[in-house]
């Protein structure tokens, strides 16, 4: 969806979809293992009803319950999604 401005970013910002779940798939990179913590701020409104996907661990994080996320990489790539339920 990016097409020309797709590229490395430190940060994203998109609109939830109105009544309904919105979802967005992101990828960390390392070229050697490393410790590695994604942070976030937002409205507690929206943060309440977000969730963060874990692909690689399969885990579930609740980001209104802490601001971070902390992953040990052990592959050049990890992914995951970042979900939102618009209809609260």
């Amino acid at each position: 969806e990016w097409d020309a401005y797709a590229g490395n970013y430190t940060s994203d910002y998109r609109a939830v979809a109105n009544g309904g779940v919105s979802e967005w798939s992101f990828e960390v990179r390392s070229d050697q293992p490393r410790t590695i913590t994604l942070s976030w701020a937002g409205p507690q409104d929206v943060l309440q009803h977000s969730k963060l996907l874990d692909d690689e661990t399969k885990k579930i994080f609740n980001p209104r319950a802490n601001n971070t996320y902390t992953v040990t990489m052990t592959k050049p790539v990890h992914r995951f999604r970042w979900r939102v339920n618009g209809g609260r």
